[in-house]
C-alpha cells in the first residue's frame, strides 16, 4: 500500500502528492499550486501521520532550489527544497522513514 502525502503551503488548499513526491535527508521534492521563487527560504513543519515512528512534528528551514511548472499535471508546480538546519539525528530518522515509504531521491538511494 502506498503512503499518502499531503502538502499544505500557507493558506493554499492542500495538494495530495502524486508519485513524484520525494523526502530524504537532503530535502523535499513536492508539488503545489503556487509558484515559488528560487532561493526563497521556507519555514516548514513536517507532521507525521498515524503509524509513523516520529512522535512530534519536525520544525525546520529549507530553501527553494528549483521550481518549474509540471506539463503532465496541469496547474501544479514541482518544487525542490534543500533542508538548511536539520540535526543529524533527525536526518537519520527521515532517511529510515523515507526508505521504507519509497520516497528517497535517486542520490540517497545509492548511499
Amino acid at each position: 500500500m502506498a503512503t499518502e502525502v499531503t502538502v499544505l503551503c500557507d493558506e493554499s488548499p492542500a495538494v495530495k502528492q502524486p508519485d513524484g513526491f520525494r523526502c530524504c535527508p537532503l530535502g523535499l521534492q513536492f508539488y503545489t499550486r503556487r509558484k515559488m521563487a528560487e532561493y526563497k527560504v521556507l519555514k516548514m513543519r513536517l507532521k507525521p501521520t498515524a503509524g509513523v515512528k516520529l512522535k512530534v512534528p519536525i520544525d525546520c528551514m529549507g530553501v527553494v532550489v528549483h521550481c518549474r511548472p509540471e506539463p503532465r499535471r496541469r496547474g501544479l508546480y514541482r518544487i525542490w527544497v534543500v533542508f538548511l538546519d536539520l540535526p543529524e539525528k533527525i536526518r537519520r530518522k527521515i532517511r529510515c522513514l523515507s526508505k521504507s515509504a519509497d520516497f528517497l531521491c535517486p542520490h540517497c538511494e545509492n548511499y
